[in-house]
Protein backbone atom coordinates (compact mmCIF):
# COMPACT_ATOMS: atom_id res chain seq x y z
CA UNK A 1 0.00 0.00 0.00
CA UNK A 2 2.84 2.32 0.84
CA UNK A 3 4.37 1.72 -2.56
CA UNK A 4 1.11 2.47 -4.37
CA UNK A 5 0.63 5.63 -2.40
CA UNK A 6 4.15 6.73 -3.17
CA UNK A 7 3.63 6.07 -6.91
CA UNK A 8 0.32 7.91 -7.05
CA UNK A 9 1.80 10.95 -5.36
CA UNK A 10 4.55 11.28 -7.97
CA UNK A 11 4.26 14.73 -9.60
CA UNK A 12 5.86 13.88 -12.92
CA UNK A 13 6.43 10.68 -14.87
CA UNK A 14 9.72 8.86 -14.49
CA UNK A 15 12.49 9.86 -16.89
CA UNK A 16 16.08 9.09 -17.67
CA UNK A 17 18.96 11.05 -19.20
CA UNK A 18 21.51 10.18 -21.84
CA UNK A 19 24.85 11.99 -21.81
CA UNK A 20 26.58 12.43 -25.17
CA UNK A 21 29.99 14.10 -25.44
CA UNK A 22 29.99 17.21 -27.64
CA UNK A 23 29.60 20.99 -27.72
CA UNK A 24 26.57 23.18 -28.52
CA UNK A 25 26.93 22.46 -32.25
CA UNK A 26 26.50 18.73 -31.62
CA UNK A 27 23.53 19.47 -29.39
CA UNK A 28 21.80 21.55 -32.09
CA UNK A 29 22.44 18.87 -34.73
CA UNK A 30 20.94 16.12 -32.53
CA UNK A 31 17.84 18.21 -31.74
CA UNK A 32 17.31 18.87 -35.45
CA UNK A 33 17.61 15.15 -36.24
CA UNK A 34 15.05 14.33 -33.55
CA UNK A 35 12.65 16.82 -35.15
CA UNK A 36 13.09 15.11 -38.51
CA UNK A 37 12.58 11.67 -36.92
CA UNK A 38 9.28 12.83 -35.40
CA UNK A 39 8.22 14.08 -38.82
CA UNK A 40 9.14 10.71 -40.42
CA UNK A 41 7.16 8.79 -37.78
CA UNK A 42 4.09 10.94 -38.40
CA UNK A 43 4.33 10.25 -42.12
CA UNK A 44 4.61 6.52 -41.54
CA UNK A 45 1.59 6.48 -39.24
CA UNK A 46 -0.45 8.41 -41.78
CA UNK A 47 -2.41 11.60 -41.49
CA UNK A 48 -5.82 12.88 -42.49
CA UNK A 49 -4.21 16.04 -43.86
CA UNK A 50 -4.15 16.15 -47.66
CA UNK A 51 -1.35 18.72 -47.64
CA UNK A 52 2.20 17.53 -47.42
CA UNK A 53 3.73 18.23 -44.03
CA UNK A 54 7.14 19.78 -43.72
CA UNK A 55 9.48 19.31 -40.74
CA UNK A 56 9.97 22.37 -38.61
CA UNK A 57 13.52 23.40 -37.78
CA UNK A 58 14.63 23.35 -34.18
CA UNK A 59 13.59 26.42 -32.20
CA UNK A 60 16.71 26.10 -30.08
CA UNK A 61 19.22 28.80 -31.01
CA UNK A 62 22.71 29.14 -29.61
CA UNK A 63 24.40 32.51 -30.09
CA UNK A 64 27.94 32.18 -31.32
CA UNK A 65 30.73 34.70 -30.99
CA UNK A 66 30.61 35.59 -34.71
CA UNK A 67 26.84 36.26 -34.51
CA UNK A 68 26.86 38.96 -31.83
CA UNK A 69 27.40 41.77 -34.38
CA UNK A 70 24.67 40.75 -36.82
CA UNK A 71 22.26 43.44 -38.00
CA UNK A 72 18.95 44.08 -36.26
CA UNK A 73 15.88 45.57 -37.90
CA UNK A 74 12.24 46.34 -37.11
CA UNK A 75 9.34 44.46 -38.68
CA UNK A 76 5.60 45.06 -38.62
CA UNK A 77 2.94 42.55 -37.57
CA UNK A 78 1.41 42.73 -41.06
CA UNK A 79 4.77 41.78 -42.60
CA UNK A 80 4.92 38.68 -40.39
CA UNK A 81 1.39 37.71 -41.45
CA UNK A 82 2.33 38.20 -45.09
CA UNK A 83 5.42 36.05 -44.65
CA UNK A 84 3.29 33.31 -43.08
CA UNK A 85 0.87 33.39 -46.03
CA UNK A 86 3.76 33.36 -48.46
CA UNK A 87 5.36 30.37 -46.74
CA UNK A 88 2.07 28.45 -46.72
CA UNK A 89 1.47 29.15 -50.43
CA UNK A 90 5.06 28.24 -51.26
CA UNK A 91 4.99 24.87 -49.51
CA UNK A 92 1.86 23.89 -51.45
CA UNK A 93 3.60 24.18 -54.83
CA UNK A 94 7.33 23.79 -54.13
CA UNK A 95 9.36 21.37 -52.04
CA UNK A 96 12.39 23.66 -51.97
CA UNK A 97 13.37 25.80 -49.03
CA UNK A 98 12.96 29.57 -49.02
CA UNK A 99 16.35 31.24 -48.79
CA UNK A 100 17.28 34.89 -48.34
CA UNK A 101 18.69 36.08 -51.66
CA UNK A 102 19.26 39.72 -50.74
CA UNK A 103 18.66 41.98 -47.76
CA UNK A 104 18.59 45.75 -48.22
CA UNK A 105 18.72 47.95 -45.12
CA UNK A 106 16.75 51.21 -45.24
CA UNK A 107 17.44 52.88 -41.92
CA UNK A 108 16.04 50.57 -39.25
CA UNK A 109 13.88 48.66 -41.76
CA UNK A 110 15.06 45.73 -43.90
CA UNK A 111 13.73 44.73 -47.32
CA UNK A 112 14.27 40.98 -47.81
CA UNK A 113 14.15 39.15 -51.13
CA UNK A 114 13.54 35.38 -50.96
CA UNK A 115 14.35 32.69 -53.53
CA UNK A 116 13.45 29.04 -53.89
CA UNK A 117 13.94 26.26 -56.41
CA UNK A 118 16.56 25.91 -59.14
CA UNK A 119 18.94 28.62 -60.21
CA UNK A 120 18.85 29.47 -63.95
CA UNK A 121 22.16 27.69 -64.60
CA UNK A 122 20.92 24.56 -62.82
CA UNK A 123 17.66 24.70 -64.76
CA UNK A 124 19.51 24.92 -68.08
CA UNK A 125 21.71 21.95 -67.21
CA UNK A 126 18.70 19.93 -66.09
CA UNK A 127 16.57 20.50 -69.20
CA UNK A 128 19.54 19.89 -71.49
CA UNK A 129 20.37 16.63 -69.74
CA UNK A 130 16.75 15.48 -69.69
CA UNK A 131 16.10 16.48 -73.30
CA UNK A 132 13.32 18.89 -72.31
CA UNK A 133 12.80 21.90 -74.55
CA UNK A 134 13.77 25.33 -73.25
CA UNK A 135 14.30 28.85 -74.58
CA UNK A 136 17.98 28.89 -75.51
CA UNK A 137 20.25 31.89 -76.02
CA UNK A 138 20.07 31.39 -79.78
CA UNK A 139 16.28 31.56 -79.76
CA UNK A 140 16.31 34.60 -77.53
CA UNK A 141 18.77 36.28 -79.91
CA UNK A 142 16.44 35.45 -82.81
CA UNK A 143 13.50 37.07 -81.00
CA UNK A 144 15.66 40.10 -80.23
CA UNK A 145 16.70 40.59 -83.86
CA UNK A 146 13.12 40.15 -85.00
CA UNK A 147 11.55 42.75 -82.71
CA UNK A 148 14.53 45.12 -82.33
CA UNK A 149 13.60 47.19 -85.39
CA UNK A 150 9.99 47.63 -84.24
CA UNK A 151 11.08 48.62 -80.72
CA UNK A 152 13.53 51.18 -82.10
CA UNK A 153 10.88 52.70 -84.35
CA UNK A 154 8.49 53.04 -81.41
CA UNK A 155 11.27 54.61 -79.31
CA UNK A 156 12.14 57.18 -82.00
CA UNK A 157 8.47 58.10 -82.47
CA UNK A 158 7.95 58.46 -78.72
CA UNK A 159 10.98 60.78 -78.37
CA UNK A 160 9.88 62.90 -81.34
CA UNK A 161 6.41 63.33 -79.84
CA UNK A 162 7.93 64.22 -76.46
CA UNK A 163 10.17 66.89 -78.05
CA UNK A 164 7.18 68.44 -79.85
CA UNK A 165 5.18 68.49 -76.60
CA UNK A 166 8.08 70.13 -74.76
CA UNK A 167 8.61 72.81 -77.42
CA UNK A 168 4.90 73.67 -77.44
CA UNK A 169 5.08 74.32 -73.68
CA UNK A 170 7.21 77.47 -74.19
CA UNK A 171 5.96 80.84 -75.39
CA UNK A 172 8.69 81.34 -78.00
CA UNK A 173 8.30 77.76 -79.34
CA UNK A 174 12.05 77.60 -79.77
CA UNK A 175 14.56 76.73 -76.99
CA UNK A 176 13.85 74.11 -74.33
CA UNK A 177 15.15 73.44 -70.82
CA UNK A 178 16.38 69.96 -69.92
CA UNK A 179 17.57 68.04 -66.86
CA UNK A 180 19.97 65.11 -67.15
CA UNK A 181 21.27 62.34 -64.93
CA UNK A 182 23.39 59.23 -65.39
CA UNK A 183 22.65 55.71 -64.18
CA UNK A 184 25.79 53.61 -63.92
CA UNK A 185 25.80 49.85 -64.32
CA UNK A 186 27.61 49.45 -61.00
CA UNK A 187 28.90 51.66 -58.22
CA UNK A 188 32.59 51.55 -59.14
CA UNK A 189 34.23 51.21 -62.52
CA UNK A 190 30.88 50.76 -64.29
CA UNK A 191 30.91 48.68 -67.45
CA UNK A 192 28.17 50.87 -68.94
CA UNK A 193 26.20 54.04 -68.24
CA UNK A 194 22.79 55.31 -69.32
CA UNK A 195 22.35 59.09 -69.59
CA UNK A 196 18.76 60.39 -69.74
CA UNK A 197 17.49 63.87 -70.62
CA UNK A 198 14.00 64.97 -69.51
CA UNK A 199 12.14 68.11 -70.53
CA UNK A 200 11.67 70.61 -67.71
CA UNK A 201 8.01 71.33 -68.52
CA UNK A 202 6.58 67.95 -69.55
CA UNK A 203 9.07 65.67 -67.75
CA UNK A 204 9.11 63.45 -70.83
CA UNK A 205 12.22 61.76 -72.25
CA UNK A 206 14.00 63.97 -74.80
CA UNK A 207 16.78 61.45 -75.39
CA UNK A 208 18.45 58.45 -73.79
CA UNK A 209 22.03 57.41 -74.55
CA UNK A 210 23.80 54.20 -73.55
CA UNK A 211 27.60 54.42 -73.18
CA UNK A 212 29.79 51.33 -72.77
CA UNK A 213 33.49 50.70 -72.18
CA UNK A 214 33.91 49.88 -75.85
CA UNK A 215 33.35 53.61 -76.49
CA UNK A 216 35.41 54.85 -73.55
CA UNK A 217 37.34 52.64 -71.15
CA UNK A 218 37.18 55.22 -68.35
CA UNK A 219 33.80 54.90 -66.60
CA UNK A 220 34.09 58.36 -65.05
CA UNK A 221 33.87 59.93 -68.54
CA UNK A 222 30.70 58.08 -69.56
CA UNK A 223 28.26 60.73 -68.32
CA UNK A 224 30.05 63.48 -70.21
CA UNK A 225 30.15 61.39 -73.41
CA UNK A 226 26.44 60.54 -73.09
CA UNK A 227 25.61 64.22 -72.58
CA UNK A 228 27.57 65.14 -75.71
CA UNK A 229 25.58 62.59 -77.73
CA UNK A 230 22.31 64.04 -76.41
CA UNK A 231 23.36 67.53 -77.55
CA UNK A 232 24.31 66.21 -80.98
CA UNK A 233 20.98 64.36 -81.41
CA UNK A 234 18.93 67.39 -80.38
CA UNK A 235 20.98 69.64 -82.66
CA UNK A 236 20.31 67.30 -85.59
CA UNK A 237 16.59 67.75 -84.85
CA UNK A 238 17.01 71.57 -84.80
CA UNK A 239 16.29 71.76 -81.08
CA UNK A 240 18.24 74.32 -79.02
CA UNK A 241 18.88 73.94 -75.30
CA UNK A 242 18.45 77.09 -73.23
CA UNK A 243 19.01 75.81 -69.66
CA UNK A 244 20.62 72.52 -68.67
CA UNK A 245 20.30 71.30 -65.06
CA UNK A 246 22.26 68.33 -63.65
CA UNK A 247 23.73 67.11 -60.36
CA UNK A 248 27.08 68.90 -60.71
CA UNK A 249 29.27 66.56 -62.69
CA UNK A 250 32.36 68.72 -63.25
CA UNK A 251 33.04 67.31 -66.73
CA UNK A 252 29.44 68.08 -67.75
CA UNK A 253 29.78 71.55 -66.22
CA UNK A 254 32.76 72.31 -68.44
CA UNK A 255 31.09 70.83 -71.53
CA UNK A 256 27.92 72.93 -71.09
CA UNK A 257 29.90 76.13 -70.48
CA UNK A 258 31.96 75.48 -73.61
CA UNK A 259 28.81 75.38 -75.74
CA UNK A 260 28.38 79.14 -75.03
CA UNK A 261 24.68 78.96 -75.91
CA UNK A 262 23.35 77.00 -72.92
CA UNK A 263 23.03 78.17 -69.31
CA UNK A 264 24.58 75.66 -66.92
CA UNK A 265 22.71 75.01 -63.66
CA UNK A 266 23.34 72.51 -60.87
CA UNK A 267 20.83 70.74 -58.67
CA UNK A 268 20.02 72.83 -55.57
CA UNK A 269 19.04 69.87 -53.38
CA UNK A 270 22.51 68.30 -53.58
CA UNK A 271 24.15 71.62 -52.69
CA UNK A 272 21.92 72.18 -49.65
CA UNK A 273 22.49 68.59 -48.54
CA UNK A 274 26.26 69.16 -48.58
CA UNK A 275 25.91 72.31 -46.44
CA UNK A 276 23.70 70.46 -43.94
CA UNK A 277 26.31 67.73 -43.68
CA UNK A 278 29.09 70.27 -43.05
CA UNK A 279 27.08 72.13 -40.40
CA UNK A 280 26.08 68.87 -38.72
CA UNK A 281 29.76 67.98 -38.21
CA UNK A 282 30.34 71.17 -36.21
CA UNK A 283 26.97 71.28 -34.44
CA UNK A 284 28.02 69.27 -31.38
CA UNK A 285 27.99 72.34 -29.17
CA UNK A 286 25.01 74.12 -27.69
CA UNK A 287 24.99 77.13 -30.04
CA UNK A 288 24.77 75.24 -33.37
CA UNK A 289 22.73 72.14 -32.53
CA UNK A 290 19.40 73.80 -33.36
CA UNK A 291 20.43 75.46 -36.63
CA UNK A 292 20.98 72.67 -39.20
CA UNK A 293 17.48 72.63 -40.71
CA UNK A 294 16.90 76.41 -40.36
CA UNK A 295 20.14 77.07 -42.30
CA UNK A 296 18.95 74.72 -45.07
CA UNK A 297 15.64 76.61 -45.19
CA UNK A 298 17.50 79.93 -45.33
CA UNK A 299 19.64 78.75 -48.29
CA UNK A 300 16.59 77.56 -50.23
CA UNK A 301 14.87 80.90 -49.61
CA UNK A 302 17.99 82.86 -50.56
CA UNK A 303 18.35 81.08 -53.91
CA UNK A 304 14.69 81.64 -54.82
CA UNK A 305 14.78 85.31 -53.87
CA UNK A 306 18.18 86.41 -55.20
CA UNK A 307 16.61 87.76 -58.42
CA UNK A 308 19.06 85.63 -60.45
CA UNK A 309 21.98 87.65 -59.08
CA UNK A 310 25.12 85.85 -57.90
CA UNK A 311 26.14 88.85 -55.77
CA UNK A 312 22.80 89.00 -53.95
CA UNK A 313 22.91 85.27 -53.33
CA UNK A 314 26.36 85.49 -51.71
CA UNK A 315 25.26 88.46 -49.58
CA UNK A 316 22.23 86.52 -48.39
CA UNK A 317 24.42 83.52 -47.53
CA UNK A 318 26.83 85.79 -45.62
CA UNK A 319 23.90 87.13 -43.61
CA UNK A 320 23.09 83.67 -42.23
CA UNK A 321 25.81 84.01 -39.59
CA UNK A 322 24.84 87.61 -38.80
CA UNK A 323 21.19 86.63 -38.35
CA UNK A 324 22.02 83.94 -35.79
CA UNK A 325 24.35 86.37 -34.02
CA UNK A 326 21.25 88.57 -33.51
CA UNK A 327 22.46 91.18 -35.99
CA UNK A 328 19.57 91.89 -38.38
CA UNK A 329 20.84 94.99 -40.20
CA UNK A 330 21.17 93.19 -43.55
CA UNK A 331 18.17 90.88 -43.19
CA UNK A 332 15.48 91.04 -45.87
CA UNK A 333 12.87 93.74 -45.36
CA UNK A 334 10.07 91.13 -45.32
CA UNK A 335 11.69 89.02 -42.59
CA UNK A 336 9.93 88.81 -39.23
CA UNK A 337 13.04 90.10 -37.49
CA UNK A 338 12.54 93.33 -39.48
CA UNK A 339 8.75 93.60 -39.40
CA UNK A 340 7.99 92.57 -35.81
CA UNK A 341 9.13 95.15 -33.28
CA UNK A 342 8.76 92.59 -30.48
CA UNK A 343 10.85 89.97 -32.30
CA UNK A 344 12.88 87.63 -30.14
CA UNK A 345 15.26 85.01 -31.59
CA UNK A 346 13.72 81.52 -31.60
CA UNK A 347 17.18 79.91 -31.84
CA UNK A 348 20.12 80.12 -29.49
CA UNK A 349 22.09 83.29 -30.25
CA UNK A 350 25.72 82.70 -31.25
CA UNK A 351 27.99 84.54 -28.83
CA UNK A 352 31.14 82.43 -29.06
CA UNK A 353 33.64 83.80 -31.57
CA UNK A 354 35.05 80.34 -32.31
CA UNK A 355 31.58 78.99 -33.13
CA UNK A 356 30.95 81.97 -35.41
CA UNK A 357 34.14 81.28 -37.39
CA UNK A 358 33.29 77.58 -37.71
CA UNK A 359 29.86 78.37 -39.16
CA UNK A 360 31.30 80.98 -41.51
CA UNK A 361 33.88 78.48 -42.74
CA UNK A 362 31.23 75.78 -43.34
CA UNK A 363 29.10 78.15 -45.44
CA UNK A 364 31.91 79.81 -47.40
CA UNK A 365 33.53 76.45 -48.28
CA UNK A 366 30.31 75.15 -49.85
CA UNK A 367 29.90 74.86 -53.62
CA UNK A 368 26.82 77.07 -53.61
CA UNK A 369 28.88 79.91 -52.08
CA UNK A 370 31.92 79.39 -54.32
CA UNK A 371 29.90 78.99 -57.53
CA UNK A 372 26.63 80.91 -56.99
CA UNK A 373 26.14 81.39 -60.75
CA UNK A 374 25.36 77.65 -61.04
CA UNK A 375 22.40 77.88 -58.62
CA UNK A 376 20.75 81.28 -59.13
CA UNK A 377 17.87 79.78 -61.18
CA UNK A 378 16.95 77.30 -58.39
CA UNK A 379 16.80 74.27 -60.69
CA UNK A 380 16.46 70.70 -59.48
CA UNK A 381 16.82 67.23 -61.02
CA UNK A 382 14.16 65.46 -58.97
CA UNK A 383 12.16 64.10 -61.88
CA UNK A 384 15.08 62.69 -63.85
CA UNK A 385 16.54 61.07 -60.72
CA UNK A 386 13.16 59.49 -59.99
CA UNK A 387 13.07 58.23 -63.58
CA UNK A 388 16.52 56.66 -63.15
CA UNK A 389 15.50 55.10 -59.85
CA UNK A 390 12.42 53.46 -61.36
CA UNK A 391 14.47 52.26 -64.35
CA UNK A 392 16.98 50.68 -61.97
CA UNK A 393 14.22 48.85 -60.09
CA UNK A 394 12.72 47.51 -63.32
CA UNK A 395 16.14 46.31 -64.49
CA UNK A 396 16.50 44.38 -61.24
CA UNK A 397 13.12 42.73 -61.81
CA UNK A 398 13.97 41.88 -65.43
Amino acid sequence: MATEKQDSSRKRPPNFRIEIPGDETVKSRILEKLQRRNFWIKQQLGSDNTKELHPFPSTYSQTRRQDVDQGLFVTAAKSLDTYGELFEAHTSICNGKLKVLKRTMKGHVASVRLISGLLPVHYTRFVNGAGIGCITKERRSKFFRKYKEHAENESVQSVDNAINDEISSYDDLDDINIMTDARHGWRKNAKDTTVVALGEKTHKVMDCEHVTKSQDKVAQRHERLGTQKIYENLENKNVSIKIHAHDRNLAVNKFVRDTQFTVNQNDLWHAVKAVKKAVTKISKGEQLGDKVEPIATHINWAVRNCEQSSQKLKESLDNIVEHYCNNHVNCHHSSRCKVDSNYEPSRIVITNGKVRKMLESAIKSSTIYKYPQDYILAKDTFYVESFEHISRQKNLLW
